[in-house]
């Protein structure tokens, strides 16, 4: 009978552990990354960064806009951003078809596209018109828009996300980002 010394068992254990690696990292190497894919149709517009397509919500990623409920005040006024937000996104995708392109869902099961009406990029028009705020994807967009006092920044207001959080309670399920 042959002894088996522990250095023998622990060199066996590492070539086949290392044929193992080798083979599953080319089988790694043929799987191509998921293509985006797209998801067309006339939209129903939810709020300032959400829009349903084939009965699918999508979230407009790489910004926010501001809760339906939320306000924006300036001198004592009131004045409704959520929805004047929504209307902008609506006047922007005009009854035309949007075309998203996605590849991940967010926590709340919508999909993250960057969506489009006709050539528009509307995630960065929301932005640059200053009817949203950017998550790091449009910070010259969001730039511009403070420095002009575009939309919603001609008045104070919260961040949406902050605006959320204190918030939460008054949030609806289909609001809630």
């Amino acid at each position: 009978m042959i002894a088996f010394s522990r250095d023998m068992l622990v060199a066996g254990v590492v070539i086949v552990l290392a044929g193992f690696l080798a083979w599953y990292g080319e089988e790694q190497a043929n799987v191509a990354p998921l293509p985006a894919q797209v998801i067309s149709g006339y939209g129903e517009i939810l709020d300032g960064d959400t829009i349903r397509l084939q009965g699918k919500r999508i979230r407009l990623v790489g910004m926010d806009a501001p809760e339906t409920e939320q306000y924006c005040r300036k001198d004592g006024q009131e004045f409704a951003c959520g929805r004047l937000s929504t209307a902008h996104l609506a006047r922007l995708v005009n009854n035309q078809p949007v075309h998203c392109k996605w590849l991940d869902y967010d926590k709340y099961n919508r999909i993250l596209g960057s969506c489009f009406a006709g050539a528009q990029d509307l995630n960065q028009t929301m932005v640059f018109d200053g009817w949203a705020v950017s998550y790091d994807d449009y910070p010259k967009d969001e730039r511009f828009a403070r420095q002009q006092k575009r939309g919603m920044w001609q008045w104070d207001f919260e961040r949406p996300h902050v605006w959320r959080r204190a918030n939460l309670r008054q949030v609806s399920g289909e609001g809630i980002k």
